[in-house]
């Protein structure tokens, strides 16, 4: 079709740009698919809550705490109905809440009067009971009295009215008698009102029976024998009056709940209607959608098959071309003398490319051997280069280490004293039951682990002196495997005895003999399995070649591991040997070898054992004390408060700022100094101004200026007094080893 390798590649690409639209198109067409899906989704779940909330809606009138709830999910609903579609049942349901908080009063209003007449009705039928019981016993009385020829009433004042107006007690018995039925015929019509559909029809009939009992009230009042009769009838009509009131009251509030409902079932209705058009209006709408969709993907798949059959064949045209020019040119490359032979049927491109290859085809011998040359002396130069660096990095290796250990113990202990200082300060002055008290002292653990972990390269490049102290081991065994052994699936079991002596020891240099220890038994039982540890009490009666006599701790770290075989148990200590693989973060070889480094140092010895594909046991001995009551001094808890002015000399600028915040809050006033001149003015201008410091901390080390050990010679030779503390993140010096 075209003679031009770019007039194919731009109709390629026009091709593909119409691909890209129609795949645009069907993407657009897919999302208002999903938009819609997503419409119609939530139309049914609105659906489906106000469905819930009609069924809920019974349950809920009078029951303050679902009423709450239901109300809640109406206004839900109506929210969910204000961006569901452009018609929304958001004011019918406005609507609905209103007649549902009328029903819901007037339910209340109803149980509430209903209580009120229940006991209306227990005193109107507690009094009748009364007059009945009363005159009963009255007229077995006047019964027996008439036996024995006695009179029936005595003529007093008090319990007998006027003889012309009096009556039998049997009379008033039966009148009483009328009272109670024509009372249980009102209570019968009251609680028939509950379930009536017909509320003014019972009002008429309870209106009959009331009058009723007002004429038999009236009737027993004539009829009654005794003044106390009288009162019992004024109180009888007073709740006969109540009660009636009341049920007319209840009536009016029935015949509100029934017009209430009617509105209720009348809104239902309207909302009803209003969710199936909107219903089907989406529904509707997502199938014209589909019935588009539909079409629009079958009409894209057609287009893009037409057109990748056009992208296809123009390819395979440029494909055949290339695969020519490229087989042409590898027999230029066997053979330089070749030439390509011209093809007028070819594409202007590849013509213009095979007459630059046959132009080049001449001087491309020539050129490769040179390069050939060139990268030989460059390969056998960057292997000498290599070697010569590999051999000098070898040489400087433990100097190098001493070194970085060094600067790194002192940089990086002076960020964590700043670091602690300033958690130390925060739990000072926070409460143990705040929130973040737990963390700040998590934090502060995490720190003092950080701080162990400078001291590992100094103890073994430098030799660095412990800074022991009599303490427990037993705690730190169990915190270092533990710590060790984070995340591991091997089991570990420590057996120490209560009675353990006391040990002398630098804690931070023996946590890193365990961790160390525990490591390696960990990775030499990949499949898991158990590592135990013990402790006991040794006394040695005489010297030997590698212990003095004396009292130690022994401690025995055995696994169940693969075990070290025989000809590697010898050079098991040595610095960079390892039996795992090197440059893996598996095994650096330095592990074993500062252990040993580090129980020499504290006047011990250690030792190893091992069992091809049984396990390895390592055993060390450390100088012990046998405890006393005055062994372990105790230590106060509380912090001391007091006053006085402070002088804190460090070069770090952050452990000024630390000290400038912890020493205010103790009570104290701080003078801050860089280095050992600035320190020397600042204390002989307090002590001329009568204003002395009664402490001073100097850092150890100060570089390109006076040290703490320096200014201290100077302060103690001037003021013998002075109270001086000395402070270094280089824990290896001999002034912190031995103050």
């Amino acid at each position: 079709m075209f003679k031009s390798i770019r007039k194919k590649i731009h109709l390629m690409l026009i091709l593909l740009g119409i691909i890209i639209a129609l795949m645009l198109l069907n993407y657009c067409t897919k999302q208002a698919v999903i938009e819609l899906e997503h419409i119609y989704a939530k139309v049914v779940e609105t659906n489906n809550h106000f469905a819930e909330n009609i069924a809920n809606e019974h349950a809920a009138i009078g029951a303050p705490e679902k009423f709450h709830k239901l109300e809640a999910g109406i206004t839900t609903l109506y929210n969910s109905c204000l961006n569901c579609h452009d018609t929304n049942p958001g004011g019918i349901l406005l609507t609905r809440k209103n007649i549902l908080n009328q029903l819901h009063n007037n339910h209340i209003s109803g149980v509430t009067l209903r209580k009120a007449v229940n006991n209306g009705l227990s005193e109107l039928n507690e009094s009748v009971r009364y007059v009945h019981e009363h005159h009963v016993d009255a007229l077995k009385n006047v019964s027996a009295r008439s036996k024995n020829h006695a009179p029936t009433y005595r003529n007093t004042a008090l319990n007998r009215k006027s003889s012309v107006k009096s009556a039998s007690e049997l009379d008033i018995i039966q009148q009483t008698v009328s009272i109670q039925h024509t009372l249980a015929n009102i209570v019968r019509i009251f609680f028939l009102l509950k379930d009536s559909e017909a509320p003014l029809v019972l009002k008429d009939e309870f209106f009959s029976h009331i009058a009723l009992f007002y004429k038999d009230i009236t009737l027993f009042k004539s009829h009654s024998l005794h003044a106390r009769d009288d009162l019992v009838v004024e109180e009888l009509l007073d709740l006969g009056k109540i009660f009636e009131n009341s049920f007319s009251e209840l009536v009016t509030i029935k015949e509100t709940e029934r017009n209430l409902l009617l509105q209720l079932q009348d809104n239902r209705n309207k909302i009803t209607n209003i969710m199936a058009a909107v219903t089907q209006k989406v529904q509707q709408k997502r199938d014209r959608i589909y019935e588009f969709t539909t079409l629009a993907d079958y009409t894209s798949f057609l287009l893009v098959a037409i057109l990748l059959l056009l992208i296809a064949r123009q390819s395979r045209t440029i494909i055949r071309s290339i695969n020519h020019l490229v087989a042409e040119t590898g027999k230029i490359k066997q053979n330089y003398s070749y030439r390509i032979p011209e093809n007028a049927e070819a594409e202007e491109e590849f013509q213009i490319l095979s007459k630059a290859l046959n132009d080049m085809a001449g001087d491309l011998n020539e050129r490769i051997i040179k390069l050939h040359k060139e990268v030989q002396l460059r390969t056998q130069a960057e292997k000498e280069q290599s070697e010569t660096e590999l051999k000098l990095q070898r040489a400087k290796q433990m100097e190098a280490i001493g070194t970085l250990a060094g600067g790194i113990a002192h940089d990086f202990n002076n960020l964590l004293t700043a670091i602690l200082g300033n958690i130390n300060l925060a739990t000072y002055t926070l409460p143990k039951d705040h929130k973040s008290y737990d963390c700040l002292v998590g934090a502060e653990k995490a720190a003092k682990k950080a701080h162990q972990l400078t001291k590992q390269l100094i103890t073994f490049s430098q030799g660095g002196a412990p800074i022991k102290e009599t303490a427990p081991i037993a705690e730190v065994i169990r915190e270092s495997a533990q710590f060790a052994l984070h995340g591991s699936n091997v089991d570990c079991s420590i057996n120490i005895p209560d009675d353990l002596w006391l040990v002398e020891m630098d804690k931070g240099q023996i946590a890193q003999v365990i961790q160390n220890l525990t490591l390696n038994a960990d990775r030499a039982m990949p499949n898991g399995g158990s590592i135990k540890i013990s402790c006991e009490n040794v006394t040695k009666e005489k010297d030997s070649s590698t212990l003095q006599k004396g009292l130690y701790v022994r401690v025995v770290v055995q696994d169940q591991g693969i075990g070290i075989k025989e000809e590697s148990l010898s050079r098991i200590f040595d610095p960079y040997y390892t039996t795992k693989e090197k440059g893996s973060t598996k095994g650096s070889g330095l592990g074993l070898a500062m252990a040993r480094s580090i129980i020499s140092e504290h006047g011990g010895k250690i030792s190893v054992q091992s069992t091809e594909n049984v396990g390895t046991t390592f055993t060390f001995y450390l100088p012990a004390i046998r405890p006393s009551n005055n062994t372990l001094p105790k230590i106060a808890d509380d912090i001391l408060l007091g006053r006085g002015t402070i002088l804190v000399m460090d070069d770090e600028s952050m452990i000024r700022a630390m000290m400038r915040h912890i020493l205010p809050s103790l009570g104290y006033d701080v003078k801050t100094a860089e280095n050992g001149e600035q320190a020397l003015k600042m204390y002989d201008k307090a002590a001329q101004n009568n204003t002395p410091f009664i402490l001073a901390i100097m850092d150890l080390t100060v570089p390109g200026g006076m040290g703490g050990k320096e200014t201290a010679e100077k302060l103690l030779k001037k003021y013998p007094d002075a109270k001086l503390l000395v402070s270094s993140g280089y824990a290896e010096d001999p002034v912190m080893a031995t103050p």
